[in-house]
């Protein structure tokens, strides 16, 4: 995650992570986030899941790092098949 984006989940995330630490319970939590911040900003499953992150003792706000490939990738290549493909769907489309 980039930019604003990134920022408001690693606050919702230290907000959580208070809110636990308080004792409140996952659903209060989520009420509280999406009136806060907005309804769909953060799931309650996820809310759930981050909760118990951290009363196991986890104390970091981000995620931890992933092994492999990256889930997207932009290069010019992916960018030139994309381009090649949406020409050869719009043909498809109108009958060429």
């Amino acid at each position: 995650m980039v930019g604003k984006r990134a920022e408001s989940v690693l606050e919702i995330r230290a907000y959580i992570k208070g809110r636990s630490l308080l004792g409140l319970k996952p659903v209060d939590i989520h009420c509280e986030i999406c009136d806060i911040y907005g309804q769909g900003q953060m799931s309650y499953m996820t809310i759930c899941r981050w909760v118990a992150r951290f009363k196991s003792g986890h104390q970091q706000l981000k995620d931890a790092a992933h092994t492999g490939r990256p889930a997207t990738t932009t290069t010019i290549h992916n960018i030139k098949i994309i381009r090649h493909s949406w020409k050869k769907t719009q043909g498809t489309l109108s009958g060429s």
